[in-house]
């Protein structure tokens, strides 16, 4: 990876700023709207598949909201591998990128959508349905909420560690956040099946295919992806580290994952969350907004496993930096 970025910093001395900064455009556009979307499509539908295959329908909501977290997973352990705990940020700001591109860019994408197609009936369908679902929509958008809070303030503790850091008490308390977090989901989702286990049981099926050549394809075109965002990040930190500290101070690599990171991770949940609306249906309509609960709850624990490893890795004597 070291060399990757040294061949990035070569590249812009060669090419230029101006030629440089098109081509980190071009390479950003086509991560964030072709690479990881399409992987983690073909990745999602063959996972969802697979899980209505063999556990039956009601795992596939689960499923499908969780896969679509595996560029968030990716990309924090690509960023282990340089030893940097950088990436560990990412799955932490797709707490928040999610909230405000599904349930506010998501839901203004699919109006207006309808109202330039002049499809008027599916546009009242859409807003009938948000209003006779609204404790399901405001159950959704608070738990998202609480787990976008839960995961900024284990951010923050670790945060104050400095930029190199250490096992310690603070790890713990970061560690609990996250956990308190991921059982407020669990019972947040026991009792919605309870209620309404007909949204889990009803969801269309018709895009999933148990696949497991297609699951194995789109994972490793996500991991190829993410690589070459964590290389790209890099690359940045080194030929824009002067503007880049006034920015987001000594941590750059961290915060670059924490804002833009995880922006481009989290559109493959504002494309499932689309397609999901566009359907009209209470199950469909649960799918989409658990594009961010389900999202936030797995993100929380990638985190968790991300501490674990670190905490490991760190006490075999491997040193960690935040940028």
């Amino acid at each position: 990876m070291l060399n990757s970025t040294q061949l990035l910093v070569d590249l812009h001395g060669a090419i230029g700023p101006g030629p440089f900064l098109v081509f980190s455009i071009v390479v950003s556009v086509v991560l964030s709207f072709v690479a990881i979307p399409m992987a983690t499509g073909h990745m999602v539908n063959s996972a969802a598949g697979l899980a209505g295959k063999h556990f039956g329908p009601t795992w596939r909501t689960l499923c499908i909201n969780a896969s679509t977290n595996n560029p968030e997973a990716f990309s924090m352990l690509l960023s282990f591998g340089m030893r940097r705990m950088g990436g560990w940020s990412n799955p932490l700001g797709s707490l928040l990128a999610n909230i405000y591109l599904m349930y506010i860019l998501g839901v203004l994408y699919v109006m207006a959508k309808f109202a330039v197609l002049r499809d008027f009936d599916r546009l009242r369908r859409l807003i009938a349905l948000m209003k006779t679902e609204w404790r399901l929509f405001a159950g959704h958008v608070a738990i998202s909420f609480f787990l976008f809070l839960v995961g900024y303030g284990a951010l923050r503790t670790m945060l104050s560690k400095g930029d190199t850091p250490t096992v310690g008490p603070l790890t713990l308390v970061a560690l609990g956040l996250l956990v308190v977090g991921i059982v407020a989901f669990v019972v947040f989702e026991w009792r919605l099946k309870r209620k309404r286990g007909e949204l889990f049981r009803d969801i269309s099926d018709e895009d999933f295919r148990a696949s497991w050549p297609g699951f194995l394809g789109g994972t490793a075109g996500v991991i190829l992806s993410c690589w070459l965002m964590n290389a790209l990040f890099l690359g940045w930190s080194v030929i824009y580290e002067t503007s880049l500290t006034k920015i987001f101070g000594a941590m750059i690599f961290a915060w670059l994952h924490y804002f833009v990171g995880s922006v481009i991770t989290s559109l493959p949940e504002l494309f499932v969350t689309v397609k999901n609306l566009e359907k009209l249906r209470p199950a469909d309509f649960n799918t989409a907004l658990g594009s961010v609960s389900y999202s936030n709850m797995v993100n929380l624990a990638i985190a968790v496993l991300g501490l674990l490893l670190w905490a490991l890795f760190s006490s075999l004597g491997v040193s960690f930096s935040w940028s």
